[in-house]
């Protein structure tokens, strides 16, 4: 498929913003930095291992960052680890655990990845890495990322998923999948483009628990990321979590296989970077 049609294919409306920045800021706490963020545990970090062998000479970009969890697994490694997200919240949080554990080589600062200047980081970086975040939303968004490495690119989301509340959610708010599957999108771009990608699949499920106040947050925030949602709209989902919370709490149960890419910039064509 042309590099064109594929762009077109894959787009992203952003709506309100600030909405879509609350809702990552309510659960910033749930993305900090564990014992299970290793290179010996984690199954993407194994998966970067065996490609990349990250080392003291990197310089490394954690797009989407979070509250750093990942960036301070690389900052055990590299050289230094840049993190940015949308998300104030998150990088407060990444900078006070770097502070508080004596970590001096990762940098955190706030950034919407759509609308941040590709220039400031063009070139910067041996690695580039985005994990299960939406920062990479669209084909935008996903150059912007390519061109910022040198070497190597890592990126991770998830597919084939089902969100026991969110889905329903959805339902109630109007919303339609569009049925597009960017894996395949992604393995297309990548493929025109010149790069022979990797996969590795890993099927995976998630368990949250709110209270039904801090999962409207959640999840209405996430909606008017990319869609317009009426107060009436807003009064039936805030009613339906309140309807399914069990002992004050909404449970989300998620089941979905997490797709990991890996790819080098070497191949790619430079009419497009």
């Amino acid at each position: 498929m042309d590099i064109e049609l594929l762009k077109e294919k894959w787009t992203l409306k952003k709506k309100d913003t600030a909405s879509e920045r609350a809702a990552w800021d309510s659960v910033a706490g749930d993305y900090l930095h564990t014992e299970r963020h290793s290179f010996s545990s984690d199954s993407f970090l194994r998966f970067v291992d065996e490609k990349a062998s990250p080392d003291s000479a990197m310089k490394v970009l954690d797009v989407g960052c979070g509250a750093g969890a990942y960036s301070m697994a690389f900052a055990g490694r590299c050289e230094s680890v840049d993190g940015v997200d949308l998300s104030a919240e998150m990088i407060r949080l990444a900078e006070g655990y770097a502070s508080s554990h004596g970590i001096s080589n990762a940098r955190f600062s706030v950034c919407d990845w759509h609308s941040c200047d590709p220039g400031s980081f063009r070139g910067r970086y041996d690695l580039v890495f985005a994990h299960n975040t939406p920062a990479i939303g669209d084909f935008d968004s996903f150059m912007k990322l390519i061109s910022s490495s040198r070497k190597y690119c890592f990126m991770s989301r998830p597919a084939r998923r089902t969100d026991s509340v969110f889905d329903r959610v959805r339902e109630i708010a109007g919303i339609v999948p569009d049925g597009t599957d960017t894996i395949p999108l992604i393995f297309e771009i990548l493929w025109e483009l010149g790069s022979s990608p990797e996969f590795r699949y890993d099927k995976t499920v998630w368990t949250d628990e709110r209270s039904p106040d801090d999962a409207a947050t959640w999840y209405l925030g996430r909606l008017r990321g990319q869609f317009d949602i009426d107060g009436p709209t807003e009064r039936k989902i805030r009613s339906f979590l309140s309807d399914i919370a069990v002992d004050g709490k909404v449970r989300e149960i998620t089941e979905t296989t997490v797709v990991s890419i890996f790819w080098t910039v070497d191949d790619i064509k430079k009419t497009y970077m």
